[in-house]
């Protein structure tokens, strides 16, 4: 809905009662609602007096603003009237109803008047150095309230921070201990990102030096033994076989009586003489020892070497809070209704 004013607007009525006032066209010299562009919801201030049948006021009165609604201007507030500020109960009679501008005495009006103006803040977002808001503000917490009451609110920013019970209440944006940023709308620098949706708490991608004061790994070495198994063993001998011979030998003599051996004649004359020994019988010289393997196994044995573990000596610090913000001061969050 808007706020909609224009100059010499005046129409003729005969409603009665208190409801909402059916136009009956432009009085002489003046110009029809429709001129303004009304439309249904579209709000105005009205002004009406009752007139005699020449069109001179009767002293019936009422001053207010009212909404456009089914093609009548139904009366939403009453600012002043010959009922005491009432609503009047208008009788049988002419009426004209007109379009005026009623000084800023509400807040209601002050806001028409800032509509009016191409001023309005309904909507806007902002902080004040104090507990409470101030007239014409709300808190942004993420209440729940009426969209009657704060039916200019609700026109502006609809459901998008909550429905409320999906009926008569809707939800304010809760701007308390957040940050507020720019919707992105297209920019690229924070894309994907819709009005009023929350964001949560994130650091630059970034990388950390390490520093390595180096590490030694220490060795344990009990030392070890080999056992030995020497189960013994033994070496074969032999020597060979010479078989039967015998040896000759030759030796000289003289002739002459005497010469020969004992019990021969002896020799005639000089010369040598050939004899020989018995033969002997068969017999070894030579000894043979044959090769034989030791037997003896060494087994394996564990060295017992244990490499113990070495501290890196590596260590990154954590440091911070529970939040990365920078420098900053508490206000109160409020929007304009």
């Amino acid at each position: 809905m808007a706020h909609k004013t224009a100059d010499r607007i005046l129409e003729a009525s005969t409603t009665v009662g208190l409801g909402p006032f059916v136009l009956a066209g432009a009085v002489d010299a003046y110009r029809p609602f429709s001129a303004t562009g009304m439309a249904e919801g579209d709000t105005c201030h009205y002004m009406i007096n009752a007139v005699d049948s020449v069109g001179r006021p009767t002293g019936l009165f009422e001053l207010g603003r009212a909404t456009m609604t089914g093609g009548a201007l139904a009366r939403t507030l009453v600012i002043a009237s010959s009922n005491d500020g009432a609503k009047v109960d208008f009788p049988e009679g002419p009426k004209q109803i007109g379009l005026t501008i009623l000084s800023a005495s509400t807040e209601q009006l002050k806001a028409d008047w800032q509509e009016a103006l191409g001023l309005d803040q309904t909507g806007m977002v902002c902080y004040f150095a104090q507990s409470t808001p101030p007239a014409g503000y709300l808190k942004r917490n993420g209440a729940a309230v009426s969209r009657t009451t704060y039916a200019r609110l609700f026109a502006k920013i609809g459901t998008t921070y909550g429905a409320g019970d999906g009926s008569t209440t809707f939800n304010l944006p809760d701007g308390r201990g957040v940050f507020d940023r720019g919707l992105d709308d297209g920019r690229g620098l924070d894309p994907g990102r819709t009005l009023g949706s929350y964001q949560d708490s994130a650091n630059l991608s970034h990388a950390h030096g390490v520093v390595d004061p180096g590490h030694a790994h220490a060795i344990t070495d009990p030392g070890h033994a080999h056992g030995v198994a020497d189960p013994g063993h033994a070496h074969s001998a032999w020597t060979d076989a010479q078989g039967h011979h015998a040896h000759g030998y030759t030796r000289g003599h003289f002739s002459g009586v005497g010469t020969g051996f004992a019990g021969s004649l002896g020799n005639i004359t000089d010369g040598y003489e050939n004899w020989g020994t018995d033969g002997a019988g068969n017999h070894g010289h030579n000894v043979g020892v044959g090769g034989s393997g030791t037997g003896i196994g060494i087994y394996a044995a564990a060295t017992g070497i244990v490499i113990k573990t070495g501290f890196a000596g590596i260590s990154l610090n954590t440091s911070g809070e529970a939040e990365a913000r920078p420098r900053n001061t508490a206000y109160l969050a409020c929007i304009k209704y």
